[in-house]
């Protein structure tokens, strides 16, 4: 139990997945992460499923190996990739993304380079079982938009030929990647990271003196795409002070590093 209430429970079991969950009917912030009545977080390390409130909107999501739902209720919101304003469905399969509309949004927009997945290509977009690609919207910053044709709810998106974990000689590997959002960000920010092999990596933050804030990772991580969410506290759990970080992400043949603004 973790309320006095017994109403906010934390749970890990033996595989690995750990789970917070408010029963009772009032919000309550656990380590940085604000539940709504009935809300929840669970994660194995690697995968989530939550239904929690972001910017004060209740938002369900659920990311899995080859699955992402996200339903932000109404409210549009950005979440690995995904941006909606209504329920959307994603499974990956081998060469493509089936994509559905769950609930009454006119449109999808898709970042590839923020999905969990080798990059898909935005002019390879169909209706399901229907002949020849639709045309696709492109936005700024690397975001393109899917709109609903005809009032059809499932379509399905090519991957391009290259991927991000198939070693085979002549194609290209997509490189390591390193995303930080939101930048600026007030409390939690969420780092996306990819890994071309399974490796040893250190992902740490650092203020601009070269003083190190907090160890994110330092261990071994599987080949892919993965998230991690940091609550803007350093190593002896005091809140950061509001400035500029640095995230230095390392393995043993590959290291980059990206700033970010931290705002209290």
């Amino acid at each position: 139990m973790i309320s006095s209430d017994w109403k906010v429970q934390e749970t890990t079991f033996d595989n690995g997945w750990h789970i917070v969950a408010n029963f009772g009917t009032d919000d309550y912030l656990y380590d940085e992460i604000l539940l709504p009545g009935k809300g929840f977080y669970a994660s194995n390390g690697s995968e989530e499923v939550f239904r929690i409130k972001i910017q004060n909107h209740t938002v369900g999501f659920v990311r899995l190996i080859d699955r992402l739902f996200l339903n932000p209720y109404g409210y549009e919101t950005a979440i690995s990739g995904i941006r909606t304003n209504n329920a959307v469905w994603l499974q990956k399969s081998d060469n493509q993304i089936d994509l559905a509309f769950i609930g009454d949004q006119n449109y999808v927009d898709l970042n590839p380079s923020l999905l969990p997945w080798q990059e898909i290509d935005s002019e390879q977009v169909f209706i399901k079982n229907e002949p020849g690609p639709i045309p696709v919207e492109t936005l700024p910053d690397g975001w393109f938009r899917i709109r609903k044709f005809d009032n059809q709810r499932f379509y399905l998106i090519k991957f391009k030929q290259t991927s991000v974990n198939t070693e085979k000689p002549g194609q290209i590997i997509k490189d390591y990647f390193l995303e930080i959002h939101p930048n600026p960000c007030k409390s939690v920010i969420s780092i996306e990271y990819g890994l071309k092999k399974s490796e040893k990596l250190s992902l740490i933050i650092y203020n601009l003196l070269g003083q190190r804030v907090f160890t994110l990772i330092d261990k071994k991580r599987a080949a892919g795409l993965h998230r991690i969410l940091w609550n803007g506290k350093d190593s002896n759990g005091r809140v950061a002070d509001s400035g500029i970080y640095i995230i230095v992400f390392k393995t043993q043949s590959h290291s980059k590093s990206k700033k970010f603004v931290l705002i209290k």
